[in-house]
């Protein structure tokens, strides 16, 4: 068995047994956590992702080829483009706008029946 991934979470190194099973490639964790600690790892890289030595070049070339850049992954929100900040604000106030007319109109009611 050789190592095709090394991962700090869990859920990354699911994702890449999950790529690899729908390509029909055979893959398993091997990992050293720690049940007293709520499964995490317990070094960098804890958990590993092991294939068969006969598939190692088709595993190592399948999660290359699945890779998504981590920056593209975790750009902020304050550096997107005006109109998508825009955009999404409008969407928030749009969502938000009926709910807080319903808490004035029950805290209007409220009010009135508290003090007539």
């Amino acid at each position: 068995m050789s190592v095709v991934g090394e991962y700090n979470r869990r859920f990354d190194a699911d994702l890449a047994v999950a790529v690899l099973d729908s390509a029909g490639i055979e893959a398993v964790i091997v990992s050293d956590t720690n049940p007293e600690t709520g499964n995490a790892s317990l070094s960098a890289g804890g958990y590993k992702v092991v294939v068969r030595d006969e598939i190692i070049d088709d595993a190592s070339a399948l999660l290359s080829a699945s890779h998504v850049d981590i920056d593209e992954r975790d750009r902020r929100f304050a550096d997107r483009s005006p109109l998508i900040r825009w955009g999404v604000s409008l969407v928030l106030v749009a969502m938000a706008g009926p709910i807080i007319a319903l808490a004035l109109i029950e805290a209007e009611w409220l009010l009135d029946r508290l003090f007539p």
